[in-house]
């Protein structure tokens, strides 16, 4: 954003503040499109079935959380990261993977629960002759998330500024009582979190259920470390943290089989979408 709007502030002559501005809508909304392509490419490779991919594809670029696709938000780099970490790693590019995973890891230190995926493949394919090399680029992705305490000592002067301004601006805790107490207030306060949440934790149990491949599998406990790591965080954010749990999306897809619940989510989708807008725009807090 930085690099990008210095230069669309001399070629356009502008305020910095408002250049930068720019530039933040412009990566995210084309990290958005990249990141729709990727989810069909990759759910083509993993669900052997092009009409579920485009259906797949076709939910992400209309579901209800997507306002946040085209803010000035790490949702779609972030998205856009995972999605081609994961496609580059079972299409043997392990190398390339990693080194999208440790950018997925320095966008959200959350992203260095890619090596899981990856450690569980690792572990059971016969890939003796590639097997060390798959260790190191897994142990890239984990020290994305080293480099990112890194430059927080660096710029804060403390490795854990993110989560204490978390604890002190959000209250987030690790006990389970407090955890608990908190996500009930949020819901009780903001109702709209439910859809997010049900459709979120319900696509991926349900993909669990149905998954067809070892492959799935792993995207399905990607999709479960990440929801492990976003019920940490203050509840009222699962509508936004729920677009990169890939799963739903297929479970989704698949139910789209019957006319009637295609028809069903895609008009539940269209609503949510334009009332999440509306509040969103209007500071509603759901993010």
């Amino acid at each position: 954003m930085r690099i990008l709007g210095r230069l669309i502030a001399i070629v356009i002559p502008s305020p910095l503040d408002l250049a930068v501005y720019v530039a933040g809508f412009a990566i995210s909304n084309v990290a958005f499109f990249a990141s729709v392509y990727l989810l069909y490419r990759l759910s083509e490779v993993i669900l052997e079935n092009t009409e579920d991919a485009l259906k797949s594809a076709l939910l992400l670029s209309l579901y209800p959380a997507g306002v946040f696709l085209s803010a000035v938000y790490s949702e779609s780099l972030f998205l856009l990261l995972i999605l081609s970490s994961l496609f580059c790693w079972y299409q043997g590019k392990q190398a390339r993977s990693a080194a999208l995973g440790v950018l997925a890891g320095l966008t959200r230190p959350v992203g260095a629960v890619l090596a899981i995926p990856y450690l569980y493949d690792t572990l059971t394919t016969r890939t003796s002759g590639r097997r060390a090399f798959k260790y190191l680029c897994i142990t890239g992705v984990l020290l994305s998330f080293v480099a990112f305490l890194a430059y927080s000592e660096i710029m804060t002067g403390t490795p854990f500024a993110t989560f204490a301004a978390e604890h002190l601006y959000w209250k987030t805790s690790l006990d389970p009582n407090y955890i608990l107490t908190l996500a009930r207030n949020e819901i009780r306060d903001h109702p709209i979190i439910v859809p997010y949440l049900m459709m979120g934790v319900g696509g991926v149990i349900a993909s669990v259920l149905t998954a067809r491949s070892r492959v799935e599998r792993e995207i399905d406990l990607f999709s479960i470390c990440l929801i492990a790591a976003y019920v940490l965080t203050p509840i009222i954010s699962f509508p936004r943290y729920s677009i990169t749990l890939i799963p739903m999306y297929w479970s989704l897809a698949r139910l789209m089989h019957r006319r009637w619940a295609a028809i069903a989510i895609y008009s539940v989708f269209l609503m949510l979408l334009a009332l999440g807008t509306a509040l969103f725009v209007n500071w509603y807090s759901f993010y």
